[in-house]
Order: structure tokens, then sequence, then C-alpha cells
């Protein structure tokens, strides 16, 4: 019966999602981007016959997180195909040409025919699942197909459906999991506790994947020149709420007289307008239009273009990351990588890394909206430059999940 229910919770989505696609573009993309799914995959599979490894994301947050390990294994064994998946739009859309896949494309909506047909045409000798991807009915396949199924970097709370009311169904749902490498303590007790001792605490991949991405990252000239000789803010996937706090900040200090200087980076490009920002008396330059602008005479340097945040966080001397006054804070790891403060809004109690940091002097919190320029303006100077060292030695300390995943991927014959 629960089984029927989750099906039945699948197709009305399905089905929401495809009257929303008649007035939302990213809704279209979602159904637009699975059409003749089964031709493209049978088709692709026929031409590439061998060995392969499936990995499935979310998002590109959590495409991040798997990248590490995708990588990793390409590097160890080259002659493994790698087919990548993701559910949003938002992932596959700023990832479809990722060089690190043989193919990238779209999960099929979970119902129990288009997974069986899915893992059938796919034929993985390994699935990936990232973080928090948890479809039954493709688990169910993968189990039927025999297929080892891992789920990496994954982190559980107990308010989750896992532990509810649904629990007996979702028993059965991770009983097909193979393998569970887990961020942190509380989700290996979790899984304990629900009867599963197949998991193995590794830590956070995205602290390999900041890593790298500092130590090969080239500073951009453009944005040095923006920033050098003033206190600069780097505000990364912002939303209105963060820009409102962000602009009285940056206002706050123009009317002291003081050289500042912000870069935004909004978490949806499009939804910013410039006239928000310029009724706080700040002047606004495009990155779009950067060649032929005064940067040194500009307040806001906005990033109108996806793709550069990870880089643009060490330009400035503190790191805002937005969401924290909406669903949650997006990745703070990123910008505590720099070596810099990281400011975010009151929405964290579900990031563990979050609460580390703040135990650790590296991070603030803003817990109302009114108190946001103070807490930022108080992480530039002194206090602000030892927060930075200790938010970047966390960073270091916690690395090495990846090479810890590996290591446990090798069992299972799939990494020679």
């Amino acid at each position: 019966m629960l089984h029927l229910l989750y099906n039945v919770s699948v197709a009305c989505y399905v089905l929401l999602i495809r009257i929303a696609a008649c007035f939302h573009p990213k809704a279209r993309s979602w159904v637009k981007g699975r059409r003749h799914w089964q031709q493209v995959l049978a088709h692709w599979r026929s031409l590439h016959p061998g060995p392969l490894c499936w990995m499935h994301c979310a998002s590109l947050g959590e495409f991040e997180q798997g990248r590490p390990v995708l990588e990793a294994m390409r590097a160890e064994n080259p002659g493994m195909l790698r087919v990548l998946t993701f559910f949003s739009p938002s992932g596959y859309e700023v990832r479809k040409d990722y060089a690190g896949a043989d193919l990238v494309m779209y999960l099929p909506a979970d119902t129990p025919a288009q997974a069986r047909r899915f893992v059938a045409l796919l034929s993985p000798d390994l699935a990936l699942f990232v973080k928090y991807e948890y479809w039954a009915n493709y688990f169910f396949a993968c189990r039927q197909h025999r297929t080892p199924l891992v789920v990496i970097s994954a982190i559980l709370r107990p308010d989750q459906r896992f532990f509810g009311w649904m629990a007996p169904f979702w028993k059965k749902v991770l009983a097909c999991v193979t393998h569970f490498y887990v961020q942190d303590e509380r989700t290996q007790a979790l899984l304990l506790e629900a009867g599963f001792a197949n998991a193995t605490r590794c830590g956070d991949t995205r602290c390999d994947r900041v890593l790298t991405v500092r130590d090969t990252a080239k500073p951009d000239e453009a944005v040095v020149r923006f920033a050098e000789g003033r206190k600069c803010l780097v505000a990364g996937s912002t939303w209105p709420a963060d820009e409102a706090i962000l602009c009285r900040w940056l206002s706050g200090c123009k009317a002291r007289g003081e050289a500042a200087a912000m870069v935004l980076v909004p978490h949806e490009v499009n939804h910013i307008d410039t006239a928000e920002i310029e009724k706080n008396g700040l002047s606004v330059v495009r990155w779009s239009q950067r060649g032929s602008a005064d940067l040194r005479g500009t307040d806001v340097l906005l990033i109108d273009e996806i793709g550069h945040l990870a880089a643009l966080y060490g330009c400035g001397q503190v790191a805002y990351v937005g969401g924290g006054f909406g669903k949650g804070i997006h990745n703070i790891l990123e910008a505590a990588v720099w070596g810099v403060p990281v400011v975010f809004g009151p929405r964290h109690g579900k990031f563990a890394e979050a609460g580390q940091l703040l135990a650790e002097g590296a991070a603030r919190d803003i817990r109302q909206a009114t108190e946001g320029p103070g807490v930022i303006e108080a992480c530039f100077g002194t206090e602000g430059k030892a927060a930075g060292e200790k938010a970047r030695r966390w960073v270091e300390v916690n690395a090495g999940a990846t090479a810890r995943i590996l290591q446990g991927l090798r069992p299972f014959g799939q990494v020679k």
C-alpha cells in the first residue's frame, strides 16, 4: 500500500510539472529534456558497450559533491564509461556538456516501468547516487538488476521521511543500498538505529572539490582591478532578501565615505533588477559589459553569467552566501576555502558544515535582517582575517573524503 501511495505521488508530481510547463520555463525544460529518452539511451548504449558507472545528482550542488569521485574514478579506470544524470534543469543545463562524462541526460520520472526500463537499457556495473537522492523505483530496479548501488556524501536528519510514518516502505528502499558513505556521525547513527550497519563516515567530498577549484583558479583581472584598494564583499547565490541587506551595508559604507565595493553573483541571473540596486544610491556594472565600463568608479559588479562564483570568492575580504532567508543556505565551502570569513542567513540548521564553522568562529550568521549590515561590517579587519584563516584550515582538515570513497569502491570490482 505504501509503495502504491509513493507511485501515486510521483504520478501527481509529473502531472503538475506538465501543467506548469505551459507557463514556467524551468518546468518546460524538465518535460522537454525527458522526451524520447528511451530511444536516445538505447541508441547511445548500442554504440558504447562495455563496463559503465552511472552517477545521479539532483542538481548542480550535488554534482559538485559527486564530481571529485567521478573524476577520480576516471583517472584510475579510464576504460569505464561514465553516465551522469540530473533531476533538475538547473543542474542539467549548466553541465550538459561536462567532458568528464560520456553521456549527460535527465533522469526519467521515477515510475516503476520507466525505472526498470532505464536500468535495463543502461545496464550499469555500478550506480552512485549523491547526497539525498533516494528514488524508490530506481533503487528497486538496481536491486533487481543486481547492480551495486552506493550512496555518497549521504546526510540524514531525524525529521526526514525515512523515519516517519512511511518508515516501513523507506526501509525497503534503503535495503537496496550496497553501501552508504556518509558525511557525519549523526547520519551513521541514524542508519545503524534503522538496522543498516553498511555505512562508513568519510566526510564531505565538497571539501576536495573546492580545494581543487582554489588551487587551479586564475584570478580575473577585471575583478581584481574592481576590488583593488577597497574593502570588497563577494556575495554568492543571493536572492532578493539577501540583496536588500547587502545594499544597505554598501550604502552605509558610501555614506561614511569609505572605499567599498561588492561583487554580486545572484542565484538566478534573470531575477536581478539593476534599478532596485540603483535605488540605494549604488552604481552597477554587469559582468558581460565590463570591457567598456569604468570599474573603479562602480559600486557593484553584477555577475550575469553562470560558472564563475567559486573562483570569485577569493577576490574579496568577506564572503556572503545567500539562501539563508529562504529555503536554506547555498554552498558555503566554496567561500570558506579562500580563507575569508563567511556570512549567511538564519536558515542553516540542515547544513552540518555551517554549524561547525560557526562553532570554530570561522563564520557569522545573521538572525534578523536588520542586524545584517552590522554583522557584515564586523567581519572586516583583524578579527575577520582570523576567522578567514579558521575557515580555510577547517576545509583543509576535513578534506580526503574522495580518497576514502574511492578506496571503498575497490572491493566492488569497479575501480581497478
